[in-house]
């Protein structure tokens, strides 16, 4: 990329040639953008497909849970998850951190490392990106970074499994040490630490994933709170933990069906949590919906109650409260559980000062009205029509509120 202002120079200036530059190194596109050719170029993004446009190119038939496993490219599976047999790396993971190891390496004799120099001299470069897509809890602090591997996913399945009555298993083998050294391997995070990254490490490596178009920094939230925009990132760490827990020899105690349960209860799990954030970026990037509403996320200040998706309309102090489940299944008792909380909602007006004018729960089964008015709508018809999707969320509402007001005023006229 030093020499590709010549590109500019020549054949566009003299020779009237229009030039398309393509190719894998993203990061060095990004650093030649802002030096070689800068001011000279016209930059199309193509890294981030919407679902809609990932629908539309590569067929209906593909569904959210393709989108999450094969990420935000124009890929089917077959390439994503391809694994270079020669050094063992899996495409959708390491792609994206060897791609910043080989651009700051090789772009001015690596002049640009800056603040990851020493990181990249200790080899832990692409361990620290590893561990921060691990991590999944949408912030980027060092102290969360230089903490010893614990896996994130394996203490949420953990959880999970602790919370289900229904169950008589110790899951305490998930935290074995001798498992989660297994754990690290398979996902090729290299530990003990030999350098610690400090705030302005972490800050470059946010900068660079950011520029790659592999995340999203959500707005008001200082820098701190981010979402993956490549799902299969994130999806190909779950891959091999799933794989793990069938095959570990420190599982070997449980029924192969438990152990597939595990897998399963993983699987549901992570894509759940992905799933949110598809919605959260879809209807983010979405220029009709961004023009109406600022898109962000709610919890109170206990915790105690959270929204997944809030949609606050910029022209009225109006707000649509979403939340979001990976499920088929019309479960309204637990899903929408926050949504009829008559306290939290209260709670949600008064700390925001908007006035709640719909409720809906996004999920992969058919749309349909539930009660209080909550609106149930198909994760398919929210992110290929928004704006439809939200004047429903707002006409259920209405027609909700309206009948509350007719029954209470014949009760205030009984009395």
């Amino acid at each position: 990329m030093d020499a590709s202002s010549i590109l500019a120079d020549r054949y566009t200036a003299i020779e009237n040639k229009r030039i398309v530059m393509a190719g894998t190194d993203s990061l060095g596109f990004h650093f030649a953008f802002g030096s070689e050719l800068f001011d000279r170029t016209h930059i199309f993004h193509t890294t981030y497909i919407p679902y809609r446009e990932y629908r539309y190119l590569l067929g209906d038939d593909k569904t959210i849970d393709a989108y999450i496993e094969y990420g935000g490219t124009l890929t089917d599976g077959k390439i994503f998850y391809h694994s270079d047999k020669t050094s063992g790396m899996d495409y959708a993971n390491d792609a994206i951190a060897e791609n910043i190891f080989h651009s700051l390496e090789h772009y001015r004799g690596g002049g640009a490392f800056g603040a990851l120099l020493p990181i990249y001299a200790s080899g832990e470069l692409t361990t620290f990106i590893r561990k921060i897509v691990e991590l999944d809890n949408r912030t980027f602090l060092a102290q969360t970074v230089n903490r010893m591997f614990r896996s994130h996913d394996m203490g949420v399945l953990r959880s999970n499994l602790t919370r289900d009555s229904s169950l008589d298993v110790d899951a305490s083998v998930l935290k074995n040490k001798d498992f989660l050294e297994d754990v690290r391997k398979a996902l090729s995070i290299r530990e003990p630490l030999v350098h610690k990254a400090d705030a302005q490490a972490i800050e470059t490596v946010k900068d660079y994933l950011e520029a790659l178009d592999v995340i999203y920094v959500v707005p008001g939230t200082e820098g701190q709170t981010v979402i993956f925009s490549q799902p299969g990132l994130r999806y190909s760490q779950v891959e091999k933990e799933k794989k793990l827990l069938l095959e570990s020899k420190y599982l070997k105690g449980f029924q192969e069906t438990m152990r597939r349960d595990f897998a399963r209860r993983l699987d549901e799990t992570i894509k759940g949590r992905i799933m949110e954030n598809i919605v959260f970026l879809d209807l983010t990037k979405n220029e009709e919906v961004s023009a109406r509403y600022q898109v962000t996320t709610y919890r109170n200040t206990l915790g105690t109650h959270e929204f997944d998706v809030v949609l606050f309309d910029k022209e009225k102090d109006d707000a649509i409260l979403l939340e979001v489940k990976h499920s088929d299944d019309f479960a309204p008792v637990y899903q929408a559980r926050h949504l009829y909380d008559e306290d939290a909602c209260a709670e949600f007006e008064q700390k925001t000062g908007m006035k709640i004018v719909g409720k809906g729960v996004v999920y992969r089964g058919d749309t349909r009205y539930y009660a209080a008015g909550i609106q149930y709508v198909s994760v398919d018809a929210m992110l290929e029509k928004p704006l439809l999707c939200i004047q429903m969320l707002q006409n259920s509402w209405d027609s909700h509120v309206k009948k509350r007001f007719i029954v209470l005023k014949n009760i205030d006229s009984r009395a």
